[in-house]
């Protein structure tokens, strides 16, 4: 069988929450990270969630006789497997119109069974590239971080593809960001002092060298590129851990109580 691997990069445009399940925190429903380096994360089984119902929507959303389910079926299980919403569907179609297709169905229903149908494609987790933080200039910024980019560069290789960042070393209280940046300001006597950026509580001296042109062909058309070049910046590891954690939205649910008015005990 051909084996073939592709990248996939998403553009996250409002705030994406994939959550890990309860916990004893502040946060009591945290999104997913990585155990090892605490970077968000979406699991692949989530990954392949989304894909999997979103095509399956698109597969079972107009069939009006056998034919079509036919081809839908086969369609949606050649790539993802069979499965019990499959064959939810064949006996929906069953229920409605399919009583004259009775040997038909039944032959279906077989090749949904995982066994018959093993799926052919496999996603791994959906890994952060930049993420946006607050600056004091620029209103925000995109931010990444070395073994980010080597933890690419390394995935494009797996597949034959080569990924080159230039010079990727920079201190702990640096930040390499492009000539075209508006981040960076002046910070002391006028002509004197060092320019600057300040990520949410993080002050870092600015380092010119981050070259983000690599990333034109490979981010989504959904950002604006000539945008993102001047808000990019590139931070230490330990920078970009902290800031992840810090930066992080926190979205309050708030649930009240009718009789009081108030909020509810634990819904805050």
């Amino acid at each position: 069988m051909k084996k073939m691997a592709k990248a996939i990069f998403m553009h996250a445009i409002t705030s994406v929450h994939a959550g890990s399940g309860s916990s004893v925190s502040y946060v009591d429903l945290p999104f997913q990270r990585e155990v090892n380096t605490q970077f968000p994360v979406i699991y692949a089984s989530e990954v392949r969630g989304i894909f999997r119902a979103n095509s399956f929507e698109e597969k079972f959303s107009n069939i009006s006789d056998f034919e079509g389910l036919r081809k839908a079926v086969e369609s949606f299980i050649s790539i993802f497997g069979g499965g019990e919403d499959v064959k939810r569907e064949i006996e929906k179609f069953r229920d409605e119109k399919g009583i004259d297709e009775e040997d038909k169905l039944r032959a279906l229903e077989n090749m949904t069974q995982p066994s018959q149908s093993p799926s052919r494609v496999s996603f791994t987790d959906a890994r952060i590239l930049f993420f946006p933080v607050r600056s004091l200039k620029g209103v925000i910024a995109w931010i990444t971080c070395p073994y980010v980019l080597k933890r690419l560069k390394r995935d494009f290789e797996i597949f034959g593809k080569k990924l080159e960042f230039g010079v990727l070393n920079l201190n702990e209280n640096e930040a390499m960001v492009p000539k075209e940046s508006e981040l960076s300001f002046e910070h002391g006597s006028e002509g004197e002092g060092n320019e600057i950026v300040v990520f949410e509580d993080f002050r870092l001296e600015k380092k010119e060298g981050f070259n983000v042109d690599v990333f034109e062909e490979l981010l989504p058309d959904s950002i604006d590129f000539e945008l993102f070049r001047k808000h990019a910046a590139l931070v230490s590891d330990d920078v970009f851990k902290d800031l992840t954690m810090l930066g992080a939205e926190i979205t309050p649910r708030i649930r009240i109580n009718k009789e009081t008015g108030t909020v509810a005990k634990g819904a805050l």
